[in-house]
């Protein structure tokens, strides 16, 4: 037994013997793998672009914000049987949900891209002519431009941010974003208050052309 445990102890030894030498061995390896590795991440981190990013929060508007634009149409109110037609324009999440909209739209997203003059910086050497560069330039800034929620506990507060190069270059686009979806939407909500106006004018037309005839028939 005792021959046994000696051979044991021996083969044992020389295990753990060829272990050490087989990691002595290869450590250089690994650390010559561990050096390669460093280095790309390194230059990787050093010659990536940095970008950074822009936001502001939007929350719902209030009564007040409205109140110039309900000023003009005042004598329609005075007339109206129904002014829920005209309120519902000014309802304060409906405008919120209809910016948020715009604001995430492709088409308009896709339309800054094109009209911004600060956009014109970031064209330098992509030939636009051709069809797929415009695409691929439109699609990759497109990513860069978002509106999502503050926190899902408050369906009023959207943090809007937009993506650029330079800290100042991300403000300055985020802002002019801001202003053009602001000239969309005001556009749009007054596209709709005409419209609305035009339909009640029309019905208030309809409504006196009755109360005319009923008027000659009793006086015929």
């Amino acid at each position: 037994m005792s021959n046994i445990q000696r051979n044991n102890t021996s083969t044992g030894e020389v295990n753990l013997i060829e272990l050490i030498n087989t990691l002595l061995n290869g450590k250089y390896i690994i650390i010559a793998f561990t050096l390669i590795f460093t280095l790309i991440g390194g230059a990787y981190a050093f010659l990536a672009t940095q970008w950074w990013s822009s936001t502001a929060m939007i929350t719902s508007g209030q009564y007040q914000d409205t109140v110039s634009y309900r000023k003009k149409i005042t004598n329609l109110y005075a007339v109206l049987d129904d002014p829920s037609s005209i309120n519902n324009i000014f309802n304060s999440e409906k405008l919120l949900k209809k910016y948020i909209s715009e604001f995430n739209a492709y088409d308009s997203k896709q339309d800054f891209i094109q009209s911004s003059p600060l956009m014109k910086a970031y064209t330098k050497g992509i030939d636009l002519n051709n069809v797929e560069n415009k695409s691929t330039f439109i699609n990759s800034w497109i990513k860069k431009i978002n509106a999502t929620l503050s926190s899902q506990s408050d369906p009023n507060i959207y943090l809007l941010s937009f993506q650029a190069k330079t800290k100042d270059k991300a403000y300055d686009l985020l802002t002019d974003y801001v202003k053009f979806i602001n000239n969309k939407v005001t556009n749009d909500v007054v596209s709709e208050l005409k419209s609305t106006i035009s339909h009640n004018i029309q019905i208030l037309q309809a409504k006196k052309n009755i109360f005319r005839a009923y008027g000659k028939s009793k006086t015929s």
